[in-house]
């Protein structure tokens, strides 16, 4: 009898131990989201070469000088809207070098600048820059990349030769802005 109740607790044992079970494990899942807003950089829109002006040596009997910039305006646009810019230009006076306060007598000092080869940068012709910011170029709402203008040719007219000491050289601050959101 013994036996059998080993035999039979076994039999026990082994059916509980395979009794099948009744409910299955859920499987779940779900999607979540990742998000990102790209705003611009703070240098999207950046002048990156400017003109300089050399007039050279003059006679002192020459009431008008004009130089070529050594080198255009190149502008570079990242921002990827729809808004255009302009370049502001303003001449301080010409100082003499060791005695500043000795300034070259002028009546105007005018800028003209051509138009880029792509047509994003529109230039402006004899636009007075003296003592004064004004626009010298425009740059298109449609305008991105690195844009260069054309050739840029400066005029300054003297109003007289008093107190003009020959033989020293004068120098002047020329003060280039990039203005945002305005433009065509």
């Amino acid at each position: 009898m013994r036996n059998k109740l080993i035999w039979i607790l076994s039999a026990m044992i082994a059916g509980i131990m395979t009794i099948p079970t009744v409910g299955t494990a859920a499987e779940t899942s779900g999607i979540g989201t990742a998000t990102i807003k790209v705003s611009t950089a703070d240098d999207a829109l950046t002048l990156t070469e400017i003109p300089s002006f050399k007039f050279g040596t003059v006679k002192n009997n020459v009431y008008q000088l004009k130089a070529v910039a050594d080198q255009t305006y190149t502008v570079v646009d990242l921002r990827g809207d729809d808004t255009g810019y302009e370049i502001q230009t303003m001449v301080s006076d010409f100082k003499q070098s060791g005695n500043e306060g000795n300034v070259l007598p002028i009546n105007d000092f005018l800028i003209s600048v051509e138009d880029s080869a792509n047509g994003q940068l529109t230039g402006s012709f004899e636009v007075n820059v003296f003592k004064q910011a004004a626009k010298v170029a425009t740059g298109s709402k449609d305008a991105n990349g690195q844009i260069r203008s054309g050739k840029i040719d400066a005029t300054m007219n003297l109003a007289s030769h008093n107190n003009i000491t020959t033989g020293t050289e004068y120098k002047a601050t020329i003060t280039h802005s990039l203005v945002a959101g305005i433009g065509n």
